[in-house]
Order: C-alpha cells, then sequence, then structure tokens
C-alpha cells in the first residue's frame, strides 16, 4: 500500500488548500485519521463523536493526481460540514438514501467548480446539471433530492440512468444497514455537532464558502400552495394569542351606581401593538416551501400586530413584506438574528420566529424564552437554546 509517498502527498494537498483558501477542508483534514481500505471503491469520511476517519482505497489514490485528490478532500470536508452523514440517516428507505446521496454531490461538486475554478474532481463526479438539469450550488441536498423524486416519479424509467452515475466517494458507509466498513459503532452524535459547528467558527473569513460568510444573494420567493394546516395557521395562532392589554380599574356607569355604590370593575384596553419579528434563513441548505410560508404570513394583515421581516445567511438583511426576492444563500449563522435586534429595532420583539433547518453555529441570546424555532423534518435542534420553543412541521403541512 502506497502509505508513504500518499502521505507526501498528503501533507502537500494540506498545504495547497491552505494557500488556496479551503481552510475547512485543511481543518478537518487535521482533526481525520487516514486509513486505507478496500473496503471502499473510493474515498469516504465518518465521523463518530469527535472522532473523524478519513478511508481511501489505495488504487483510487493511485489514479489520480494531487489536484483532483485536493478536490477530493474538499468534497469529504464538505460532506462533514453540511453534516451530510447525520442527515442521510433521517431518509426511510435505501432508494431514498441512494437519491439522497446524489443529491449531496451534485451540490458538492458544483460548489465545488464554483468556488475552486484551480482545483479538479474525478471524471466520474456527478453535477447538478447531469442529474436535474440545473446547477445545484445554490440549493440544498434536500431540495435536489424532492426534484430527482418528482422526475423519477414522472419518469420511471429515469432511474436507469440515476443508476449508471457514480459519487466522487463511497456513500454506503453511512447507511446504518452497511456493516462493511464498521470497526466501532458509526454514530453522528452531538459531539460531531459541536465539532462542525467549532471548525465553521474559526474558519477564516476570505473562505469562499462553506458557513461563515455572508452571500447576499437574490432569491426568489416562489408563490407557494395554500397551506393545508399546521405552519401557517401556527404563525397567525402564535402572533395573536398574546395580545398585550392595560387593565383600568373604574366605578360603573351611573344606571349601576345606586345598586351597587361601592363596587369598582376591571376594563381592558390595548396597550398597542404586539412586535414580532420574523427571520428566515435563506442560506442555501433551507427549502423554498418554508420560505413561501413566512412571506405569505408576513403580508397578512395581523390585528395590533406589527410584523418585522428579515432574511439571513450569515449576516441579517431587511426585507419587505411584498419582496419577491430576499437576500441570502451564504453559510447559516443564526447569532445575525440577535445582532439585528439590537442594532436596528428600537425594543426587543414580544416573539421571534426564526424558519430554519437549524444547523447553525452555536449563539446565545438574551431573551430565548421569546423565540420559537420553525423547522422542516430534517431539522437539528442541536445548536439552538435549550430554553427556546422548537417545532417541527411535516412537509406535508407546508
Amino acid at each position: 500500500m502506497p502509505q508513504l509517498p500518499f502521505q507526501e502527498r498528503y501533507e502537500f494537498v494540506q498545504q495547497l488548500l491552505r494557500r488556496r483558501r479551503a481552510y475547512i477542508a485543511a481543518s478537518v483534514m487535521r482533526l481525520g485519521q487516514v486509513q486505507f481500505t478496500e473496503a471502499v471503491e473510493t474515498a469516504a469520511i465518518l465521523a463518530t463523536g469527535s472522532d473523524v476517519t478519513l478511508y481511501f482505497n489505495p488504487d483510487f489514490c493511485e489514479r489520480i493526481n494531487n489536484l483532483e485528490l485536493a478536490g477530493v478532500l474538499v468534497h469529504e470536508s464538505l460532506h462533514f460540514v453540511f453534516r451530510h452523514q447525520e442527515r442521510i440517516t433521517r431518509m426511510r428507505t435505501q432508494h431514498d438514501r441512494f437519491l439522497f446521496g446524489l443529491a449531496c454531490d451534485a451540490v458538492i461538486n458544483d460548489l465545488i467548480n464554483a468556488k475552486f475554478e484551480e482545483l479538479r474532481l474525478p471524471d466520474i463526479a456527478v453535477t447538478g446539471e447531469w442529474l436535474i438539469g440545473r446547477n445545484a450550488s445554490n440549493l440544498a441536498a434536500e431540495q435536489v433530492f424532492r426534484l430527482l423524486q418528482s422526475r423519477v416519479a414522472a419518469k420511471p424509467e429515469e432511474i436507469n440512468r440515476l443508476s449508471q452515475g457514480q459519487t466522487v466517494d463511497d456513500h454506503s458507509v453511512w447507511d446504518p444497514q452497511e456493516a462493511e466498513i464498521r470497526e466501532r459503532q458509526m454514530r453522528w452524535t452531538d459531539e460531531s455537532s459541536a465539532l462542525a459547528g467549532k471548525l465553521l467558527a474559526k474558519c477564516n473569513v476570505k473562505d469562499p464558502c462553506y458557513g461563515t460568510i455572508p452571500l447576499g444573494e437574490d432569491r426568489l420567493t416562489t408563490p407557494s400552495r395554500r397551506c393545508r394546516k399546521n405552519l401557517a395557521r401556527f404563525l397567525l395562532d402564535e402572533a395573536q394569542t398574546e395580545t398585550l392589554y392595560d387593565t383600568i380599574w373604574t366605578h360603573p356607569n351611573r344606571k349601576l351606581l345606586s345598586v351597587y355604590p361601592e363596587v369598582i370593575l376591571p376594563t381592558y384596553e390595548s396597550a398597542g401593538f404586539r412586535n414580532v419579528l420574523i427571520a428566515i434563513d435563506t442560506s442555501g441548505s433551507v427549502p423554498d416551501a418554508f420560505i413561501s410560508v413566512a412571506m405569505n404570513f408576513a403580508r397578512q394583515k395581523v390585528p395590533r400586530t406589527k410584523i418585522t421581516l428579515i432574511s439571513f445567511d450569515v449576516n441579517a438583511y431587511e426585507a419587505l413584506p411584498a419582496a419577491t426576492l430576499l437576500k441570502g444563500g451564504g453559510g447559516t449563522r443564526a447569532q445575525a438574528v440577535e445582532e439585528y435586534v439590537f442594532q436596528k429595532l428600537q425594543r426587543y420583539p414580544d416573539c421571534v420566529f426564526v424558519l430554519t433547518d437549524g444547523y447553525t453555529s452555536p449563539l446565545q441570546i438574551s431573551k430565548p424564552e421569546r423565540w420559537t424555532w420553525l423547522l422542516p423534518p430534517w431539522g437539528s435542534d442541536g445548536s439552538l437554546p435549550k430554553d427556546c420553543r422548537i417545532e417541527y412541521f411535516e412537509a406535508a403541512d407546508l
């Protein structure tokens, strides 16, 4: 096995990636252990708690040059940072896991091609254009997965073409039913999430991608179907359930004074508008359906409620309810919402709704009891403050 020559190449590629601004990839490589095995066809990355292991097939390493090796290592690192190992295990069937694996590769490969033109990927790399007929660099893996599901449902023979596609690395090691490469139980844990968040927090601000810089691209907000229940209804109900009132104690009217001369009765007057902040995560990993529902709600007239709408990726961006474009598309840093509150608002909102998938760097907020996090089924609450309210909404309820 070419361990010594490969180690020299590996160290060279680490230095190359640091020079080319792929700091996340270099960081993952430093914390990962390298193992050669023929149990994987190409390469693979696995996280178990705070342990990260990079697997390489020795023949595969011999076939690719250093720039291709660098591209593969960036690819593996993004699987880790995007938590694909964790997300794929939530797919219910082997068929869905196969499609989701292709979707993950398309998103990552298109990002690499867009942001690291000097790097190379092996010829087998799956792209968004091949997979769904469009570039996938600005889409979440779940969005690409749903597009694939629709294509296969409309044309069942499409699965034959997809079966010919090969991912850059071996995703079968993430499958909970596969055991070929298991030397220990491999689970994505809270430690894994904390480690990914720590890497993102330390990422150099000049890195062109992956979780720590704003992008500020315009994202189209497509009209959503009429919501059948839940998310839209939940937003409306929650915005109206805590209308603020002042209690004023007065004597009854003159007709009742002779009957109840000593009685003082309460009356209730509205204390003013309730301030609601809606923060929409418009990073590359959030589905359009969540964005559409939130926009539709923000456009409604809720009695005695003032709604402020913002979008965010790593920075927060002001938005109007009538907007058809929202800025975002970069990484995810929900702390930007708290920063916006203190920098732009006159007082702290009575209620903060955050629509996101929950994959954010750790954050601290001053009044977590006023925050409600609205997550899709595949969302994660691992980085969210424990005193907040967290709700999940099935895709069918959007």
